[in-house]
C-alpha cells in the first residue's frame, strides 16, 4: 500500500495540512507532514498578536499550559499548549529546526462559528489529507 500524501500542494511552494485540533492522530500527520514537505516556514491558524505568548508555550513543552486572551467583543478564547494538537507539534518541530513560525489569524477569527461534523479522526491517516479535507 502506498502512502498517501500528508498535505494538499496548492502551489509549487505551498502546502496545506487540514486538521483536527487536539487530536493525536492529526498531530502524527502534522509531523508526517514536516519530514515529507521540509517547509521554509509554517504559518498557523492562530492570532497573530499572540506570537512571543505561544512561542513561550513552547519552549516550555512537555508541560501542557494555556494562554488566554480577550478576542472580538471581549470574549475569553484559550489555546492550549497540547503535544497531541497538530498546530503544537508542527510548530514544535518547526522552533527545533529552526523553521520560521507564522501565526497567520486575527484575535477575532473563528469566534462564533458553528462546531463541524467531521470523520474520524483515524480516517485522516488512511485516506490522506486531500480525501480527508
Amino acid at each position: 500500500m502506498t502512502a498517501t500524501p500528508a498535505t494538499i500542494q496548492l502551489a509549487d511552494r505551498l502546502h496545506y495540512l487540514p486538521v483536527r485540533h487536539g487530536s493525536a492522530a492529526f498531530a502524527g500527520e502534522a509531523r508526517r507532514a514536516m519530514f515529507e514537505v521540509q517547509p521554509d516556514c509554517v504559518a498557523l491558524e492562530l492570532p497573530r498578536p499572540l506570537a512571543p505568548e505561544f512561542i513561550r508555550l513552547l519552549r516550555d513543552l512537555p508541560r501542557i499550559r494555556m494562554l488566554a486572551y480577550r478576542a472580538g467583543a471581549g470574549q475569553a478564547a484559550v489555546i492550549a499548549a497540547d503535544p497531541c494538537d497538530a498546530r503544537v507539534e508542527a510548530a514544535r518541530l518547526a522552533l527545533d529546526n529552526d523553521i520560521r513560525i507564522e501565526l497567520v489569524d486575527s484575535l477575532q477569527a473563528g469566534l462564533g462559528e458553528k462546531p463541524l461534523v467531521l470523520p474520524d479522526d483515524f480516517a485522516a491517516t488512511r485516506l490522506g489529507a486531500a480525501a480527508y479535507a
